[in-house]
């Protein structure tokens, strides 16, 4: 579970002053960790907004709570969730 303490060292180290932006930051980057960590990125190419912020511009740049990917993998969507 997500604690308050975690979310308030993430805004401090992060600069983002808004709370509730920063927790909605720090459950972004646990499911695409998890999603990382289970292989499932291996067929997905994250691409959108909070791509390019996430990669690119950092936690100044706009805010959307959103993840986008693209299947990129030979294996057919079927397979997968088989």
């Amino acid at each position: 579970m997500l604690t308050e303490a975690q979310v308030r060292r993430y805004s401090t180290q992060s600069g983002l002053r808004d709370m509730m932006i920063a927790e909605k930051e720090v459950v972004l980057t646990f499911l695409l960790q998890l999603l990382s960590e289970r292989g499932i990125l291996d067929r997905l190419a994250f691409k959108g907004g909070t791509c390019l912020r996430k990669m690119f511009i950092g936690s100044q740049g706009r805010f959307s709570t959103d993840l986008d990917f693209t299947w990129r993998s030979t294996t057919t969507r079927t397979q997968f969730w088989q």
